[in-house]
């Protein structure tokens, strides 16, 4: 018997005893006596006119179950709540995102129509001296080193090319001097 208790091993219980089959199945009874719901299972024994009936009161045999399912639902309401969570910020991450790409672009159209609408020249270099903007004025004014202006090209790359295409008459004889020159003035 368990939980063991010396005291009841060979007591009649009926709800026990009314098990009439010997085929191992545990069965579920309810005390006419106010016990609590009990499982038993009677087998046969070696001996004919001997059977053993098992008992153990429902409480105790899902004690075990009952506590692992609660912490099995505590942690999967606990996962579920991080995920649902997580899944929020990650919208609102992607909803910021979205949002700041959306500014960016129509930032980007308004400088690019500004540059567009300019009558003079336009040209943008960076720290690098990298060609990172113009317009199609400043194409115009230099349409010799046209084939040269790409986004990315290094300044004394563009006015070699410039030179050698004969954009730079006032280059003259000494066009190593004369773009030295341009540099540094275009550094000052």
């Amino acid at each position: 018997r368990l939980p063991h208790d010396e005291l009841q091993i060979g007591v009649y219980r009926a709800a026990a005893a009314a098990i009439d089959s010997l085929d191992g199945v545990a069965r579920r009874n309810h005390g006419a006596d106010g016990d609590p719901d009990s499982l038993s299972v009677r087998v046969p024994t070696l001996y004919a006119d001997l059977r053993a009936t098992l008992t153990l009161d429902q409480a105790s045999a899902l004690m075990d179950w009952r506590r692992d399912r609660d912490r099995v639902l505590i942690v999967l309401i606990v996962a579920i709540t991080l995920m649902m969570m997580s899944s929020l910020a990650l919208l609102a991450a992607l909803r910021r995102h979205r949002r700041l790409d959306d500014e960016r672009q129509q930032a980007q159209t308004m400088l690019e129509d500004a540059i567009a609408a300019m009558a003079d020249g336009f040209v943008m270099w960076d720290a690098d001296d990298k060609l990172v903007n113009f317009n199609q004025h400043f194409l115009e004014i230099y349409e010799k080193s046209a084939p040269f202006l790409k986004v990315g090209a290094s300044f004394e790359h563009i006015m070699r090319e410039g030179v050698k295409a004969g954009q730079y008459p006032q280059a003259g004889d000494d066009v190593e001097g004369f773009i030295r020159r341009t540099v540094a003035w275009h550094h000052a």
